[in-house]
């Protein structure tokens, strides 16, 4: 027996010694294949140092982690989260972010909120990097720029450093590449679980901030390009997409309509008038004789609104200080009514200003880091003409090879319609915010960049874009 007992005990230590050796080559084996991955024999370009100055920045901004009363927006959303516990829908903010506050308030206390909130939002984005990466190596063929391309998504600072402020930017960023993730999955091969993921993150972002309306049309554009993708394959894929398109839009309407009870507005929130007002202001339209409503116009004309001329730098903080005045003088109704009436009396101005602000406009700077307190700084600046120039020939290199290989390169085009759908909103949404409201569409303009740029590495030219 006790012979039987030493021999069955050598063997299970010798088994537990052969899977602890096991165990041990699969991770030697896991971290070469993270050495090799990025395609240099340099083991200093590899995503194990890529991670570890990654660690050094996040360990680095916890330094700079978001002081409660830091920017007024974080107010706004903590208020918001009040109101939402006490089952009341917020005129200001959007349901998701507030309440992630609000549950990570109930946790750790207001004091600990902050840190809270920089290791939850850290931890997403963390999460958001393989998938970057699984992107990349979707749409690029050449581990060497697919390596480039995911450390300048990872190590960005106007990308990381929002990560430990409680604005929705960090996790909008994230959302989206989740997104762009599901949607290249679906074109890639149909699956009914990809389209509810990717229905679920359309709804996140939908109501993690009002800018992202533009993807119930993207929804749309997304459902034509499965069809023509899978016309006859996968039916119940397209069922499904369908069936998440209708949840999208009752869901975003069924909300408006309850705003639009409650407040007596016609958008989900009132910040979207605010940010008209910011727009009417600086083309001299905010006048008392564009007002429809006899209230409206009396209001105006006491505030002597018709006084003010349309503000330049020097004089923009007066300025804004006296129509302050005359905008408090209106309840949320008449402003939205306002608004309104002023830009449909004035589209050709309104459009004309627009693009003649346009040239002027810088959607990524430096000063994009007076929020974020980075470590590292790069001199860059993203404008409107850099992005115009850049996507037109995107664009024109994409439709040269896909008239070249008679099929339609689905992902890319997906990519290029996120990127530009971002553009848009950063031009034409909020001018005073411009930067904030693009900064979610930076990581796909990296990914095209390097796109492109592999072409070089190609002996089929455009071959590459055919994804």
């Amino acid at each position: 027996y006790f012979r039987q007992y030493r021999q069955n005990s050598a063997l299970e230590c010798e088994y537990g010694e052969r899977i602890s050796r096991n165990k041990m080559n699969n991770i030697k084996q896991i971290w070469n294949n993270l050495l090799d991955a990025s395609g240099y024999k340099c083991r200093v370009l590899s995503y194990p140092v890529m991670l570890v100055i990654l660690v050094a920045c996040m360990i680095h901004s916890f330094r700079n982690v978001g002081i409660l009363d830091a920017f007024p927006d974080t107010a706004t959303y903590l208020r918001a989260g009040d109101n939402l516990m006490n089952f009341t829908l917020d005129v200001l903010r959007t349901p998701v972010y507030p309440l992630i506050l609000a549950a990570l308030k109930a946790i750790s206390g207001l004091t600990y909120l902050p840190v809270a909130v920089a290791i939850l939002q850290w931890l997403v984005f963390l999460i958001a990097i393989p998938y970057f990466y699984k992107l990349s190596m979707a749409l690029i063929r050449s581990r060497k720029f697919v390596f480039w391309c995911v450390c300048f998504f990872a190590i960005d600072p106007y990308v990381y450093g929002f990560n430990n402020l409680m604005l929705t930017e960090s996790l909008s960023i994230s959302g989206l590449v989740f997104l762009v993730y599901c949607a290249a999955k679906c074109f890639q091969r149909p699956s009914a679980k990809y389209i509810l993921w990717y229905t679920f993150w359309c709804l996140f972002l939908l109501f993690l901030r009002p800018a992202y309306v533009y993807l119930m049309a993207v929804y749309v554009i997304f459902i034509i390009m499965l069809i023509l993708r899978f016309s006859s394959e996968s039916k119940r894929a397209i069922i499904t997409a369908v069936v998440g398109c209708i949840v999208v839009f009752s869901s975003y309407y069924s909300y408006k309509s309850e705003i639009r009870r409650l407040y007596g507005i016609n958008s989900i929130t009132i910040v979207s008038d605010y940010n008209k007002f910011h727009m009417l202001l600086a083309r001299d339209l905010f006048k008392s004789k564009y007002a429809t409503n006899p209230v409206t116009r009396e209001k105006l004309e006491k505030a002597c609104i018709d006084t003010i001329q349309g503000p330049d730098r020097s004089t923009f903080g007066p300025v804004y200080c006296r129509a302050m005045k005359g905008l408090k003088s209106l309840s949320m109704p008449e402003l939205d009514q306002y608004v309104s009436d002023v830009i449909n009396q004035n589209k050709g101005r309104m459009i004309i200003g627009t693009l003649s602000r346009a040239c002027r406009y810088t959607l990524l700077d430096n000063s994009l880091c007076c929020y974020t307190s980075n470590p590292i700084r790069f001199n860059l600046r993203v404008t409107f003409e850099v992005w115009l120039y850049f996507g037109l020939c995107y664009l024109g290199c994409l439709i040269y090879a896909m008239v070249k290989a008679r099929r339609l390169a689905f992902v890319s085009i997906f990519v290029f319609v996120i990127s530009g759908a971002s553009f848009c909103v950063g031009l034409f949404g909020a001018e005073t915010e411009n930067a904030r409201l693009f900064i979610s569409g930076l990581p796909f303009l990296i990914l095209m960049f390097f796109q492109l740029l592999s072409q070089t590495k190609l002996k089929q030219q455009g071959e590459g874009l055919i994804v």
